[in-house]
């Protein structure tokens, strides 16, 4: 099983284990403007279409080569909080430096309230094309477009190493009291090779339950109910078995088992994701259980010497930004399974029947048969 790295937000313009490109390019991978000067621009004036004013910041400039460059010319994102900002945006890429200096304080004087950011990434042919330009900002009904240019920022004739640039920038827009609160966003951008493209983007990143790939659980009763499990070492206690499951989805988590059936010996993956709109919290991915369905009802298969305390379980916090989440997989068999927890077994071996993994922190649960 695999655990996500906690993500930190942008807290007094600093970012927990953020990453620094270092070299030849850290000037532009601090994001700065050519000049050295501020690179944020004032609001404009009100206008008529209902934003009041827009602020750009650049964000960062990278070398590492996007997921987006598969099929697209750029990218953009819109946040409605640092939350949302830290989940939708190369975080990694910006330095310490530039988030504790512009960065971080260009966010921080956001108003949520009244205002969002809208982010756009593109890229260019050579280190030169270090700035990405957002202009031309309107909101027409629920759609906040704008269009975008990659800009070569060098003296004329100045020599332009040849290696892929990646600049982006932020745009903080202001909502008019009266106008319609964005929900998407279309934008026109302009790449380093004068590539032209509109890109779109949605304010609600949240996920249907429908559409995530996997199984609940099986239709009908049970083919085989093993008799209740027994263990030949007497001085064991059963895991109790979850007393209320929810099955599949939660208005904050679904999850998710890869097949229905499977054969002894093989695997069985399963995913819990955070389906809603925002970061959600949960305990570590240790605290599950894995049922079976027996004559006594569901049993966990898992055990505990009496002489000691029990498995003890640490209760730190795992934040999962939305599409996020935990994923297990278990080895369908005795001695590969793995219990989760140095202290506990499996006794007896694993029977064939129905079974139900669940994660108690949400009470959610998937389940599966096991063959013969």
């Amino acid at each position: 099983m695999t655990t996500p790295t906690r993500r930190r937000l942008l807290h007094y313009g600093a970012l927990a284990g953020g990453l620094s490109l270092a070299g030849c390019l850290a000037s532009e991978t601090d994001g700065n403007s050519p000049d050295g000067d501020d690179d944020s621009t004032d609001g404009d004036d009100e206008t008529d279409d209902g934003i009041e004013a827009v602020e750009t910041t650049q964000y960062t400039t990278r070398t590492d080569r996007p997921d987006w460059d598969e099929d697209a010319i750029g990218t953009c994102a819109l946040a409605d909080s640092e939350d949302r900002l830290a989940h939708v945006t190369p975080i990694h890429a910006v330095s310490e430096e530039r988030l504790e200096e512009t960065v971080g304080p260009f966010v921080r004087e956001t108003d949520f309230e009244s205002q969002l950011l809208l982010f756009v990434e593109s890229g260019g042919p050579n280190i030169c094309h270090d700035t990405l330009e957002i202009e031309d900002v309107s909101l027409e009904g629920e759609v906040l477009t704008a269009t975008a240019t990659v800009l070569e920022t060098s003296d004329k004739g100045a020599e332009c190493g040849q290696a892929l640039l990646y600049p982006s920038a932020l745009a903080r827009v202001t909502v008019a009291d009266d106008a319609e609160w964005p929900a998407r966003t279309e934008v026109t951008i302009t790449d380093g090779w004068d590539e032209t493209e509109t890109v779109e983007a949605a304010l609600d990143i949240s996920v249907e339950p429908e559409e995530l790939e996997g199984y609940v659980r099986p239709d009908g009763d049970p083919d085989i109910v093993p008799s209740a499990l027994e263990c030949a070492d007497e001085d064991v206690t059963r895991m109790s078995p979850v007393e209320d499951v929810t099955w599949g989805d939660t208005d904050r988590f679904s999850m998710r088992v890869d097949r229905l059936t499977v054969d002894r010996g093989e695997s069985v993956a399963i995913k819990m994701v955070n389906t809603t709109n925002e970061s959600q919290t949960t305990g570590n991915a240790q605290k599950f259980g894995l049922e079976v369905y027996t004559d006594a009802g569901w049993q966990d298969v898992r055990v505990y010497d009496d002489d000691g305390y029990g498995p003890g379980y640490t209760d730190e916090g795992y934040t999962h930004q939305p599409h996020t989440g935990f994923d297990w997989t278990l080895e369908m068999a005795t001695g590969d399974f793995d219990t989760g927890h140095p202290l506990l077994e499996v006794c007896p071996d694993l029977p064939a029947g129905r079974y139900r993994f669940v994660y108690w922190p949400t009470d959610l649960a998937v389940a599966f048969d096991l063959s013969e």
